[in-house]
């Protein structure tokens, strides 16, 4: 009888963890460690089980679109990095140390100017904000400069804009917090290691992910630090919500912090680096790995929604189309994904390789919204999904009342 009960308990823990229910939060675990090679094999294996499953409990669907480039424009020279984008221009650094403006809706080049962004740029409050070698440069939509505040050293990671606000930091390991209209600083606070990532904002904090593998609160209005939390290995871009702070690592594992005091949520296995920003809807958090896998999780406990391997690198991080989730490869290829399920709906190739990562260009519908691409072959495209107009009764045409039977004492 004991063999039995123990065999069943085995069964029922395999089983848990192939099915990803329940996410790691033994908050007495060591994390300050990377997975060793024997957590690989069996991250390995565990994904192999679930996404076996996956297949044989799913008839085979075809695709129900295909994703489709709606604009090209042909740029000076290939991109250098992702671009900004304010209203219906894109900002584009482009090889030569040149930044270009594009309108989204024509394809036409409004002008290209002299800058050099060693970053992603940040956009908002009517300005692109550039990183550059010596220091951080805010350039107007007309391509002027507005202001320029030279920094010694440069820049560690991508500046960020959030209502206002402007934060960078520095190789040194400094962080600026500045208001964006006009470069002022509000304050520079010394962290414990350089920040490597893009920082995030929520609330009454400005969130950073250091190259030691801590996490950093810093209060936004003074620059203190309100706590330190460790992970297993160098974070990424953390996305930070009012109540809890969503970070993956090298460590392979993705995290679930709370904003109030660091602590730990939950932690899931992710077989994979973790080196991109996840996206959030409603319910779910969704992230990809450099194992080519994609993952649902539920945002609040961290149970797994579904679990899909895709055939290609991924290239950043995923994004929300509406009801899809979209992610590009280091190639060519994207593809997109039910946001229910999981299901592969839409793909897409190109004919040249992406030279930067692919950026969401959001619209009041989201299923409207598309996907700005930068080519290795110096062009930018928007891409979205393939959507028929369904033909329906024509009852309410722009919203007046088209009546179907005749009215009374019609005769004809």
């Amino acid at each position: 009888m004991l063999a039995l009960l123990l065999a069943i308990v085995c069964v029922v823990s395999f089983a848990d963890r192939v099915a990803g229910q329940t996410p790691d939060d033994d908050e007495d675990a060591e994390v300050d460690r990377a997975a060793g090679p024997d957590d690989d094999d069996e991250d390995a294996r565990v994904d192999a089980e679930a996404l076996r499953r996956q297949a044989a409990g799913r008839t085979d669907r075809p695709l129900v679109g295909q994703l489709e480039i709606v604009l090209t424009a042909e740029l000076e020279a290939p991109a250098s990095t992702q671009a900004a984008v304010l209203g219906r221009t894109a900002f584009v650094p482009i090889r030569g140390g040149r930044l270009t403006a594009v309108n989204l809706d024509s394809g036409a080049i409004g002008w290209v100017v002299g800058a050099a962004a060693e970053h992603p740029p940040a956009a908002g409050d009517g300005l692109v904000f550039l990183a550059t070698a010596d220091g951080l440069t805010a350039v107007e939509a007309s391509g002027a400069t507005r202001w320029s505040l030279p920094v010694a050293g440069g820049f560690s990671a991508p500046p960020l804009w959030d209502t206002g606000w402007l934060i960078a930091a520095t190789r040194s390991g400094e962080v600026l917090c500045l208001r964006a209209r006009d470069g002022h600083v509000f304050w520079t606070r010394r962290v414990a290691a350089p920040v490597t990532a893009r920082p995030a904002i929520a609330g009454e904090r400005v969130y950073v992910s250091l190259e030691d593998g801590n996490v950093t609160a810093l209060e936004l209005p003074t620059g203190n630090v309100a706590w330190e939390r460790r992970l297993g290995g160098r974070g990424a871009t953390p996305l930070a919500l009012d109540d809890r702070l969503f970070v993956g690592s090298t460590d392979k594992f993705f995290y679930c912090l709370s904003t109030e005091d660091g602590k730990r949520r939950w932690r899931w296995r992710a077989g994979g680096a973790v080196v991109s920003e996840p996206v959030v809807d409603a319910r779910h958090v969704y992230f990809s790995g450099l194992n080519n896998v994609l993952r649902a999780l539920d945002r609040f406990n961290g149970s797994q929604k579904w679990i899909t391997g895709v055939p290609l690198r991924p290239l950043g991080g995923p994004l929300l189309l509406g009801d899809l989730v979209f992610l590009a490869g280091v190639g060519a290829e994207a593809r997109a994904f039910s946001a229910s399920d999981g299901r592969l709906v839409a793909e897409y190739t190109g004919a040249v390789d992406l030279a930067a990562a692919p950026q969401l260009i959001p619209h009041a519908v989201p299923e409207f919204s598309t996907v700005l691409l930068l080519t290795r072959d110096g062009r930018l495209q928007l891409l979205r999904r393939h959507l028929d107009v369904p033909i329906l009764p024509l009852t309410q045409p722009f919203g007046v009342p088209v009546p179907l039977v005749p009215p009374p004492g019609f005769t004809g």
